[in-house]
């Protein structure tokens, strides 16, 4: 079952340098497909019990080459009706019309390409399955044609479908030749107040007020003694009131004596107030003199100090304003410098990028070149595709008509030497 004459015609065909192999068994495929499998019996091959199964074990018949064109099912020598796979009950089955038989065997197809007879086979009475086997359509097969034309419209439609050329790299970087001007910094400025180094802070130096002559005044509180106790014993526990009252009487002249100490000891201590108040009223009066003479001499120190320090101050304020100006002047001829160079990288940068740009349309051109030329390519093998297709259909199709017009004929002469019998 040889397709080295199959692959050859293929490739001198289409030009491909080795023909696909799968694209052959594929438009074998096609082909067997394609054509009723009555006229495809000289195609048939059987399995073999030993092999394929057909026996008492397996029982199950595997077909080697996946494929739904039997040609007929044969279990010991008697040939099998083909049911449905629901049907598996009822040929199994003694009181059932359908019920196979050794004389009348049946078979269905199952999943995983497997034939099921019935009745069962065994050692002695085996199953044996002819089918289409496309492998038969190769290099001696009057249908090797259909076979060329099929596969080569597969390898055409390969070829139409081929990778497009790879588009230039238009997503590369730019990469600029030349390198920016180092950027300036920010300019720091330092300007630093005047300031006059023999200004001293004029201290103030009063003092202490003079000590007072008099001692602060102080209240001696009398000392009473009184026996309440004993004017409550005589009311209370002897309740003697004439006693209570004498002892009453007692009191209330302890209590006058009392009084009039207090009042004494309050206008001693009064006394002494005014002259402790008057010493501090002169003190006071004294240090507040003294402060005002002191206020006076400083506000002298601080006028005659303040004009040597203007004039410190206008010296120095013009020598920090002189360097202040000579720095701006320094750090804007840099920013001239600077945009010079800027100037010179922005027209050297519009260069570079002006090429990178005519280099990326001159391949943008030339992709399109090649995009239009792969495009009448791609058209060019699906007409080739969609011509050698349609030979394959056209040969299958002219195999189908001439053979069934043999059998026609082949089946019109045995009816009539029938007859003439």
């Amino acid at each position: 079952m040889a397709t080295t004459n199959i692959e050859l015609d293929i490739e001198n065909i289409t030009g491909v340098a080795d023909a696909d192999d799968q694209f052959i068994k594929t438009a074998q495929k096609f082909v067997v497909s394609s054509i009723p499998k009555d006229l495809m019996k000289w195609a048939g091959t059987s399995t073999a019990s030993g092999t394929h199964g057909g026996d008492d074990s397996p029982e199950a018949v595997t077909l080697p080459q996946p494929t739904d064109n039997i040609i007929d099912v044969v279990r010991n020598g008697f040939s099998a009706q083909e049911v449905s796979e629901s049907m598996q009950g009822f040929i199994k089955n003694s009181n059932s019309l359908h019920k196979a038989t050794a004389t009348f065997p049946k078979y269905y197809i199952q999943a995983g390409n497997k034939v099921i007879v019935n009745p069962v086979p065994t050692s002695g009475e085996t199953v044996l399955v002819n089918y289409v086997d496309f492998l038969k359509i190769d290099d001696d097969c009057d249908l090797r044609g259909a076979v060329i034309n099929h596969a080569c419209a597969s390898e055409f439609n390969k070829l139409a479908t081929a990778a497009a050329p790879s588009a230039p790299d238009f997503g590369s970087a730019l990469v600029i030749g030349v390198s920016a001007p180092t950027a300036l910094s920010a300019p720091s400025f330092t300007y630093t107040n005047a300031s006059v180094s023999d200004i001293v802070a004029p201290l103030v130096s009063i003092s202490d007020m003079a000590s007072l002559s008099t001692s602060a005044p102080t209240y001696t509180k009398p000392v009473q003694s009184f026996d309440v106790s004993q004017f409550e014993t005589f009311l209370e526990t002897e309740e003697d009131i004439e006693l209570a009252q004498g002892q009453l009487g007692r009191l209330q002249h302890e209590m006058q004596i009392y009084q009039n100490n207090i009042q004494n000891e309050l206008n001693e201590f009064n006394k002494e107030n005014v002259a402790y108040q008057e010493d501090i009223q002169r003190k006071a009066q004294n240090f507040q003199k003294d402060i005002q003479v002191e206020i006076e001499n400083i506000k002298n120190r601080i006028n005659s100090d303040n004009t040597n320090i203007q004039k410190d101050i206008q010296i120095e304020l013009q020598n920090r304003l002189q360097d202040f100006q000579q720095d701006v002047q320094e750090y804007s001829a840099k920013v001239n410098r600077y945009s010079a160079e800027l100037n010179q990288y922005q027209q050297d940068v519009g260069k570079e990028v002006q090429s990178y740009s005519n280099t990326l349309s001159k391949e943008a051109q030339e992709y399109q070149s090649k995009l239009g030329l792969y495009s009448s390519k791609m058209g060019y093998y699906s007409q080739k595709a969609d011509k050698y297709y349609q030979m394959a259909i056209d040969e299958i199709t002219m195999y189908v008509q001439n053979n069934s017009k043999m059998i026609n004929k082949t089946m019109a002469a045995q009816a009539v030497a029938q007859r003439g019998a």
